[in-house]
C-alpha cells in the first residue's frame, strides 16, 4: 500500500486514514507479545545530531515531524547533519517515506534547523 501519493490532497483526511490503516497492518503483523512504543527525540542544539532513545524494535520504525516544528529536521545515522546531504529531510508535519527496518530506535539520529524541534518515532 502506498501511503504517500504524488499530488495527494488531504482535504478529507484520506492521507490520515491511509497512515492509520498502514499502522494497523504493521500492528497486526507484530506478535502479540511485542509492544508498540513511541519515542520522542528533541534537538537542543541545531548542528549537533541527537541519538534517539533506545527502544528495541521487532520490525523497525516510522519517523514523523510534528506540525509544531518551526523548521526542517534531518533524520539519518550518526553522521546526519543539517548542513550536509546526509539523511532524510522532513518538513513540519512530514513523515519519512516508508518504514525504516532497524533493530533499535537508537540507530536513528536527528538534527534540525531550530532548537527544540523534534521527531516522533513509532517503534514496532
Amino acid at each position: 500500500m502506498a501511503i504517500l501519493e504524488p499530488g495527494c490532497c488531504d482535504t478529507d483526511n484520506a492521507l490520515l486514514r491511509k497512515i492509520l490503516l498502514a499502522l494497523a497492518d504493521v500492528a497486526n503483523s507484530v506478535p502479540a507479545t511485542s509492544l508498540i512504543t513511541v519515542a520522542d527525540t528533541v534537538v537542543a542544539t541545531p548542528g549537533t545530531a541527537v541519538q534517539s532513545a533506545s527502544q528495541v524494535a521487532t520490525k523497525g520504525v516510522y519517523v514523523t515531524a510534528p506540525v509544531s516544528n518551526t523548521g526542517e529536521v534531518y533524520v539519518g545515522s550518526s553522521n546526519v547533519d543539517k548542513g550536509g546531504p546526509r539523511g532524510i529531510t522532513l518538513v513540519p508535519g512530514g513523515m519519512a517515506p516508508g518504514f525504516i527496518p532497524v533493530d533499535n530506535s537508537d540507530e536513528i539520529w536527528v538534527d534540525a534547523d531550530n532548537a527544540n524541534d523534534r521527531v516522533g518515532i513509532l517503534v514496532v
